[in-house]
């Protein structure tokens, strides 16, 4: 068991080597989405991202996208934001990063097929510069105003 960032929340360490096969184990978030839905309950399914899922794994614990981020994590993160994107008949994908700055990860994202981007700028006041020098994310959602609504943009 592993911290989760900085609040008293632990998670099991994914434990993964070079023979992991990555996949969705059985179908039960799918189906319990589909049962919500079948008797009227609109909810929005929570998974963690692939790259935040690879980086919290054995043997790699430090946080994914408010920490300092290398050329080549950041190319994976715009590959799975790619490969997340393109399916015609996916979910709408909302990225949220916490427990800090996103940094250069935010060009990255804002550049992607992601629909919502989610900041933390309360543990991450440095949030705002960098939305500025991003020049903002586009027509992406924020989704403190409703992902998946007409809603503001940022």
């Amino acid at each position: 068991m592993a911290k989760w960032f900085d609040t008293n929340y632990h998670y099991l360490v994914p434990e993964i080597g070079p023979g992991t096969r990555l996949r969705l184990a059985g179908g039960k978030p799918l189906a319990k989405y589909a049962e919500a839905r079948s008797i009227g309950i609109e909810t929005r399914p929570v998974l963690l991202g692939p790259l935040s899922f690879l980086l919290l794994a054995k043997p790699l614990d430090e946080p994914v996208l408010a920490a300092d981020r290398t050329g080549s994590e950041l190319a994976a993160l715009q590959r799975a934001c790619r490969r997340l994107g393109l399916p015609a008949d996916r979910p709408q994908l909302l990225v949220a990063t916490y427990f800090g700055e996103i940094g250069a990860a935010l060009p990255v994202l804002a550049a992607s097929l992601v629909d919502a981007i989610g900041l933390d700028f309360v543990a991450g006041p440095g949030n705002l510069q960098a939305l500025a020098r991003a020049g903002g994310i586009g027509e992406k959602t924020h989704p403190a105003r409703g992902l998946g609504r007409a809603a503001g943009r940022l």
